[in-house]
């Protein structure tokens, strides 16, 4: 199989280092990186624009923790949001790093996400927010799961998942 994982390999995206003048995904959108030493440590979005000052060597992270603040605060809200709609209790959320998933939810209702979906559109987003919700009503991938998942999404999931085949690799190759 070596011919076969040679293959594969040499599809598999680069990864995507970050820093100054680096381009990253943001919402289905891309952001623009500078550095600017004098400028705040803090990164601030400004339009397309992810400034970022301090030591040069500190950008990767800084931008990882702007992106993790982002997707929670972006997934919280949606999460909650729906889940409060359809009159179903969550105990948290939170986000993380998985290499394999793009969401998780455990028996005790905590909803986990990978902060590597702000990078995606908005619509892929909520459609893994609304796959985790609908986990609080069913805990399995049933026939009434899918019903519930697609009614809580409130249209075709196909487009957010053929979307997230398409293009969730690339999320993954996101060097920060």
């Amino acid at each position: 199989r070596e011919g076969w994982i040679a293959e594969a390999l040499a599809r598999w995206p680069e990864v995507r280092t970050v820093g100054h003048g680096s381009r990253i995904p943001f919402d289905g959108g891309e952001l623009l990186v500078e550095w600017e030493e004098k400028f705040g440590r803090r990164a601030v979005r400004m339009g397309d624009r992810l400034v970022i000052g301090g030591p040069e060597e500190h950008v990767p992270a800084r931008v990882a923790r702007f992106l993790k603040e982002e997707a929670l605060k972006d997934l919280t809200a949606r999460a909650l949001a729906l889940a409060d709609r359809y009159g179903l209790a969550v105990a948290g959320v939170s986000v993380g790093d998985p290499g394999a998933r793009w969401g998780s939810c455990s028996a005790q209702r905590k909803i986990r996400f990978s902060w590597r979906l702000i990078c995606a559109p908005a619509f892929v987003r909520q459609y893994v927010v609304a796959h985790e919700v609908a986990h609080l009503r069913h805990m399995d991938h049933s026939a009434a799961f899918w019903a519930f998942n697609a009614e809580l999404y409130g249209g075709p999931v196909a487009p957010a998942r053929a979307w997230l085949r398409a293009h969730g690799s690339k999320l993954h190759r996101i060097g920060v």
